[in-house]
């Protein structure tokens, strides 16, 4: 008897990858439904963990800049799906944002126009990097206002990003559904009897300093960096003793940020580890982390830290709204260095009790599983067969 032939299904995303914070997503996605579809992916990259489930096909172009980057694979992968579906005929897909405008489903993390029109101007970035990320977004909300015009079903992981999208595309708000991103919990979770010591004794932070992880692939103006050092250059905190260690960003911001520190009289408090595939052990020698972001959809990095039970010092972000409480497992500050140095004062006096916070921080994101995610999408996909 003949095995039926599965249903087949084109995937686009730039870079499905375990360091791309959208690829993750989609990679995920597709572990669950790759042994219910015949899944072909077009793609910059892929991981090695779905490589051999699905059929993938390479779209190369360059790394950097990354505005030439988005415009060439654009390109490339609409001429490459289009002459792939003339050969089989019609196929449904799905694209991350706007990356292929012509697809059934289409899986935005961001709101390019969203982004332009209400935190452009508050954004800290100067000279031409701040002209050339203008022009990013610009590219990138034109695709993705062709991409949510042609879509079927549009797909976005925080209840915050249907809210925006339904602000400036407001004709499309009965096509929106969410689907909260995933992380691995149990692999954050701090291993019981965890020693930190000899880490912490490597990068220099004494027994009794607080520590203050913030972790970002880049951007650190739109993340926060800024206001993160600031804080800890305030006169009720020039005295205590916290360390902030850094995690990701690439060379020569990581070199703009350093002198910052030196300008700013901080240096020996600010302590770059670069970027590192495996972030646990920055957590886990970590009191709290902090993320006082501009703008964000669903930031994985917060629940990741939530995870490895730390309490959050957050801004008012979308996602992390939908499972934060103010002063049970973080504290909401406003975007200034001021208010950051208002909580970590208090903390430096003992205000608060972080191993109490630490466990309710882990306890309020044991929802967003892979297992929960990948439910999720297999029903959506079953519902458009």
């Amino acid at each position: 008897m003949n095995t039926p032939a599965l249903k087949k299904v084109i995937v686009v995303d730039l870079s499905l990858k375990q360091t791309s914070p959208a690829g993750s997503c989609v990679l995920s996605e597709l572990i669950g439904l790759a042994p219910l579809y015949d899944i072909h992916v077009f793609s910059t990259a892929i991981d090695e963990v779905l490589e051999k489930q699905v059929s993938y096909h390479p779209v190369p172009v360059i790394s950097f800049p990354l505005l030439l980057r988005y415009v060439l694979f654009s390109i490339k992968v609409r001429n490459q799906v289009n002459e792939f579906v003339k050969k089989i005929g019609p196929v449904l897909i799905q694209t991350t944002q706007g990356q292929y405008t012509n697809s059934q489903i289409s899986y935005p993390h961001f709101c390019h126009t969203g982004y332009l029109k209400k935190y452009w101007k508050e954004s800290k970035s100067t000279g031409l990097k701040r002209i050339m990320r203008k022009l990013n977004h610009k590219f990138n909300a034109r695709m993705e206002s062709k991409a949510f015009n042609r879509a079927e079903i549009i797909v976005v992981p925080s209840q915050g990003l249907r809210q925006e999208i339904v602000e400036f595309y407001p004709k499309h708000k009965d096509k929106i559904m969410v689907i909260p991103n995933p992380v691995a919990i149990e692999f954050f979770e701090k291993p019981i009897g965890f020693e930190g010591a000899q880490l912490r004794d490597e990068l220099g932070i004494a027994k009794n300093d607080l520590v203050i992880s913030f972790v970002a692939l880049g951007d650190f103006a739109r993340k926060g960096l800024p206001e993160l050092m600031k804080a800890l250059n305030e006169d009720t905190l020039k005295d205590k003793f916290f360390k902030i260690v850094v995690a990701g960003g690439k060379a020569q911001e990581i070199r703009t940020y350093r002198q910052m520190s030196k300008d700013l009289g901080i240096e020996n408090k600010v302590i770059f580890v670069g970027f590192h595939t495996d972030i646990r052990p920055y957590l886990w020698i970590s009191d709290l982390f902090s993320l006082p972001s501009l703008y964000e959809i669903f930031p994985l990095v917060c629940v990741q830290a939530a995870a490895a039970g730390l309490p959050l010092l957050v801004s008012q972000m979308h996602g992390v709204e939908e499972y934060f409480e103010d002063e049970k497992n973080g504290w909401l500050i406003e975007r200034t260095p001021q208010s950051i140095a208002q909580v970590l004062n208090a903390n430096s006096n003992n205000c608060y009790e972080l191993d109490t916070m630490g466990k309710f921080a882990s306890q309020s994101v044991k929802k967003y599983s892979h297992e929960n995610f990948r439910k999720q999408w297999i029903n959506l996909y079953n519902t458009l067969n």
